[in-house]
């Protein structure tokens, strides 16, 4: 192995050491020192689709991180959404009670009305879910699609549109 690619994996490893480390440790969303796992709420974002711009009013600042740490009680977060960006995104408000010791995921699913061929309409969904028992305590869940991937028992006015 020759000087360059040394330097190569050299910063390779550093790169992903630090993005490893980031995904890891959640953003610390309350003051005081830190609190024991069984005192505060987690939430992960387990999409793409949308950036959490606040939580209870306060602005985030960080691009790359998807996971934050709370205190327990109601929670109001801001999302934001869209795939054009020179025409603005759009947000979304979701509120949910947050319990000690909890992991809430944020998911969502982009679904499209497929008999408007001419003008498809497509909503996107957003819901937040308790980790290990699958609850949904905020936003929407349009339900499992079906063995053709579609979701017929959709509320459709339930999407936001995207």
């Amino acid at each position: 192995m020759n000087f360059s690619q040394r330097v190569m994996v050299i910063i390779m490893t550093l790169i992903s050491m630090t993005s490893f480390g980031c995904a890891l440790h959640p953003i610390k969303f309350y003051e005081g020192n830190p609190l024991r796992k069984d005192q505060v709420s987690f939430i992960n974002i387990a999409s793409d689709d949308v950036k959490l711009e606040k939580i209870d009013d306060i602005q985030i600042k960080t691009l790359a991180r998807k996971k934050f740490e709370l205190l327990p009680g109601e929670h109001k977060l801001v999302f934001s959404y869209g795939r054009i960006p020179f025409k603005g995104r759009n947000e979304v408000v979701l509120s949910f009670p947050a319990d000690a010791g909890q992991v809430y995921n944020i998911y969502t699913v982009i679904l499209r009305k497929s008999n408007d061929i001419l003008f498809p309409k497509t909503r996107i969904f957003l819901w937040i879910e308790k980790h290990k028992s699958r609850e949904v305590v905020g936003g929407y869940y349009p339900g499992k699609p079906n063995i053709w991937g579609t979701y017929e028992s959709t509320d459709w006015e339930q999407g936001y549109k995207w």
